[in-house]
């Protein structure tokens, strides 16, 4: 996986190449905490990623955590359609709290009636 990287004044966007599965999170994971330690604040867009599955999904909390414990903020734009399933089936939206754009169609593929209350990290991590 390709990354792309523009740092402006207000923290750094991260452009993802290519497919976020279990036979690249291991190396996709130690690149992305080097890109995060850059800057505070982060908008990962994922408009260039062409697959994730279960495992990058696991990557993309564990980066939201992150950020968190290391008070930096971490913004996804450009949901793709396979992390939206994803974050529908798991119930995830509220997780990342993200704003997640979507057409008319879409919007009766992934109604999100669940997963949607904005979760507190802190209280994630401090759960038994």
């Amino acid at each position: 996986m390709e990354f792309e990287i523009h740092h402006v004044s207000e923290g750094a966007t991260i452009l993802p190449r290519g497919e976020l599965t279990i036979y690249k999170v291991a190396q996709v994971q130690k690149q992305l905490i080097e890109i995060v330690q850059t800057a505070d604040r982060l908008f990962l867009d994922l408009e260039g990623l062409d697959s994730i599955d279960t495992a990058g999904l696991q990557l993309l909390m564990s980066l939201k955590l992150y950020c968190h414990q290391h008070n930096k903020e971490l913004q996804i734009t450009n949901h793709p359609g396979a992390l939206i399933a994803l974050l529908d089936l798991y119930g995830l939206a509220g997780f990342f709290g993200d704003k997640i754009k979507l057409g008319p169609e879409q919007r009766q593929t992934w109604p999100f009636a669940y997963g949607t209350r904005k979760i507190s990290l802190d209280e994630v991590l401090t759960r038994p």
